[in-house]
């Protein structure tokens, strides 16, 4: 029930104290508890770009040295992967799912207002810094296509397309958009039949346990990578996303029992923006959806906070579905990232202020933050 009607969940987590306390020991050890859980959170975004509507967020709690999967009937707040969070929900004792209740309505409120609202708040925000540099980046195809209904991506289709030193590549993109601050680079390792080995954490540990022997042939090791890209066939039924990746970086343990942090990447569609886009998503920015106001005729209205978000609606933008292979990320997404200096920003309510394109080096400003107050 947690996972497919969250809300009737939480009522049922409504039941009185006098009733639970009615309950024999045997019985209250399966029965819904609400209550408070801590820790770090992993954040997943799945997309579907044919589909948006189908695109979604899931959540993971590491709480004690248990993980929990997070469910909601509303949108929950997204932090990056690796942020300390508290959340106020409902669970089995003997579960690994947790139900939470949110009022959020309107993704455009003040976040400061919104964490006074909901169960779900942050407590510490998890660090940007690994964003600098040269990014290690461990790529590794497998097969899950038990069909195999279409050819898999080589070894040198991946390397000339995420490593390539010319244009379109994925290397070139982020070296660009980043005005020089970081870099991508890495290698590619198989193909692996992995196709008896389960999907996701099962599919992930597989994988990393197949291509170790030929890393380690190199004489590198796999603690030595920040990002983690798995290619699957077009047509695994491992999952129907055209990718998904962990927001920011998460932690697990290598093979080897090790523990690291890394962004992992799933691509099943295996084209240029879709790799920049989840990496997008690794860098820790979320989808740049359009805020759309019209009424029900189609025409357009003011801006109010009746619009309704469209995802993906950003057509100018990588992160969103976008008309262009390789446009730019948005000024606040380069903030986000950490790559748009401060002294680049000008925060302000009034005045003049001339702007230079983000595509350039040149000028002071490129980008004007506009401060608004939202709720009580």
């Amino acid at each position: 029930m947690i996972e497919t009607s969250p809300n009737e969940a939480l009522n049922i987590g409504k039941i009185s104290d006098r009733v639970i306390s009615m309950l024999t020991s045997t019985q209250k050890v399966s029965f819904i508890e609400k209550r408070e859980f801590s820790g770090k959170i992993t954040t997943t975004i799945a997309d579907d770009f044919e589909h948006p509507e189908n695109s979604r967020n899931y959540f993971k709690l590491s709480s004690n040295g248990k993980k929990f999967f997070i469910h909601s009937d509303y949108n929950l707040p997204t932090f990056l992967s690796g942020t300390d969070v508290k959340v106020i929900g409902i669970g089995f004792e003997n579960s690994d799912k947790i139900a939470v209740s949110n009022i959020i309505k309107n993704t455009v409120q003040n976040l400061n207002y919104i964490y006074k609202k909901i169960d779900f708040q942050p407590l510490s925000l998890a660090s940007t810094e690994d964003n600098f540099g040269e990014q290690k980046t461990l790529v590794i195809i497998i097969n899950t296509d038990v069909r195999q209904e279409a050819p898999l991506v080589t070894v040198q289709e991946a390397r000339d397309l995420i490593f390539g030193n010319g244009p379109k590549t994925v290397q070139d993109y982020y070296k660009t958009v980043s005005y020089g601050k970081a870099s991508i680079s890495g290698d590619v390792f198989g193909p692996y039949d992995l196709r008896s080995k389960g999907c996701d954490d099962t599919l992930r540990d597989s994988a990393l346990v197949a291509a170790k022997n030929d890393i380690e042939s190199m004489g590198k090791s796999l603690s030595e990578y920040q990002r983690l890209i798995f290619i699957l066939p077009k047509y695994t039924t491992c999952t129907s996303y055209d990718g998904y990746t962990s927001l920011g970086k998460e932690e697990f343990a290598l093979p080897d029992g090790n523990k690291v942090k890394m962004s992992v990447i799933w691509i099943k569609n295996f084209l240029a923006k879709v790799i920049v886009h989840e990496l997008g998503h690794g860098f820790g920015v979320k989808e740049a959806d359009a805020y759309n106001c019209h009424d029900i005729n189609g025409e357009g209205k003011d801006f109010s906070f009746d619009c309704f978000i469209s995802t993906y609606g950003d057509y100018l933008n990588v992160m969103g579905n976008s008309i262009s292979t390789f446009p730019w990320l948005s000024a606040s997404q380069l903030w986000e990232i950490g790559w748009l200096d401060e002294s680049s920003i000008v925060r302000t309510d009034e005045g003049i202020y001339p702007l230079t394109p983000l595509e350039t080096s040149e000028g002071a400003y490129k980008s004007i933050f506009i401060p608004i107050e939202i709720g009580p």
